[in-house]
């Protein structure tokens, strides 16, 4: 298409290209209000989107991020209900290929002990009072892009409850 002249100015015009720049224009604008709305809403971060929990009702839930950063500290609140550990033991194990994909930064409280075994670690808990809810803060930082699939439980191993999650982890 032939650029025109204005008619009193010494400009020349080329309205098929400007009605595409006016468009890719408005197209960049809705890609970057896409992406930040996906941004607020926690699909990069913590917000709304990224806070889930995985729960077995009555017994064990875990609280985590759904998507997460790499080497970005982020954490697993794991919370035990009253009646779950019977004695005055809390064995918690945590999935060996879920753990291998971070790196464990702390656990409050702090386990009497850690037992391993081919496919987990477990967590070995004193309980100064059987019978209240025990909640366990995991700190850590995934080492690896990609998801994440995590499983946990309570011991004993084959009869205890478990449960898995899945984390999506961004650069």
């Amino acid at each position: 298409m032939e650029a025109s002249r204005a008619p009193d100015l010494q400009i020349e015009q080329d309205p098929a290209f400007q009605r595409r720049s006016w468009r890719v224009e408005r197209i960049g604008t809705w890609l970057f209000v896409a992406l930040l709305g996906a941004a607020v809403s926690g699909l990069f971060g913590s917000g709304p989107l990224s806070h889930a929990a995985a729960t077995v009702p009555g017994v064990l839930r875990v609280e985590f991020q759904r998507f997460s950063q790499y080497q970005s500290p982020d954490n697993l609140l794991i919370h035990v209900e009253p009646g779950a550990a019977p004695g005055r033991e809390l064995r918690l194990w945590l999935d060996r290929a879920y753990l291998a994909g971070v790196r464990l930064e702390a656990m409050v409280p702090t386990p009497i002990r850690v037992e391993t075994a081919a496919d987990r670690l477990t967590f070995v808990f004193a309980l100064t009072e059987p019978g209240v809810p025990f909640t366990v803060l995991v700190a850590l930082q995934p080492q690896h892009f990609g998801v994440m699939h995590g499983r946990l439980g309570l011991e004993p191993a084959g009869d205890g409850p478990r449960l898995a999650f899945r984390q999506i982890v961004f650069p």
